[in-house]
């Protein structure tokens, strides 16, 4: 019978099929078209995409960049939260629960202006050697632009969320799977990365999606002070010419 199912349902009726469609994604692409056929006719409507598709393009790429490395963050810290070694818990919990009591918009002002400082003089400080004998120059605060000081706020606040997502993930997985990864005779890193984590990672997959439309909703504040956002791009263009939606 379910076989029967599946076959019946791969030769549905044209009319059947557009029926099963969801009526919200269908209205969403008909506005998403509508819209795309009046900005393009509208000289100035193309005027003002176009003065906005930079800021688009600056908040997907940091978006996506700081996610990138949240993500590893979040994962070595999730790891370090289900360690056998008490230590390893204890510094990935006084991150995680420090870090996540944290707003975001503090985290990207105290890395702007207080954490980029001093992670340049840490560098060269590291680099004195090098710098003594002529090889590279010291590092200026200039030399780490406001783009990079927002990846690294992103990057350090959500990646305490994602490694409690990580962490779950890992404990999710039933104790009978550990049990026979040990007996199959491999050893705890083994049946962390050959077991655990691909049936973890799958588990995971929805809330880490959460957290990434939640970061690009949380990457607009970063470009008050600093960046060319979209936000920022809307109110140059109509600072210097008046043209707005």
């Amino acid at each position: 019978m379910d076989n029967r199912k599946k076959i019946n349902s791969r030769f549905l009726p044209v009319s059947d099929r557009i029926s099963r469609l969801p009526v919200w994604l269908l209205a969403a692409v008909i506005l998403g078209i509508i819209f795309l056929w009046k900005t393009t006719q509208n000289s100035e409507y193309s005027v003002i995409l176009n003065a906005v598709a930079k800021g688009i393009r600056t908040t997907v790429w940091v978006s996506v960049t700081a996610y990138f490395f949240a993500a590893l963050l979040g994962l070595l810290f999730g790891l370090m939260k289900t360690s056998s070694l008490r230590v390893l818990r204890e510094i990935a919990t006084f991150y995680i629960e420090i870090v996540r009591g944290i707003p975001m918009l503090v985290i990207l002002y105290y890395i702007a202006f207080v954490g980029a400082p001093i992670l340049v003089q840490f560098v060269n400080w590291l680099m004195i050697p090098v710098i003594s004998l002529g090889i590279a120059e010291p590092l200026s605060i200039r030399d780490l632009d406001f783009v990079s000081r927002a990846v690294l706020a992103l990057t350090i606040g959500y990646s305490a969320f994602i490694a409690e997502i990580f962490r779950a993930g890992i404990e999710s997985v039933g104790r009978g799977q550990k049990e026979a990864a040990a007996a199959l005779g491999l050893s705890r890193w083994q049946a962390m990365r050959k077991v655990i984590l691909p049936q973890a990672v799958r588990n995971v997959l929805p809330p880490l999606a959460n957290d990434f439309v939640a970061m690009v909703k949380d990457s607009a504040p970063c470009f008050r002070p600093w960046c060319a956002g979209y936000n920022t791009a809307w109110k140059s263009l109509f600072i210097f010419n008046f043209q707005v939606f």
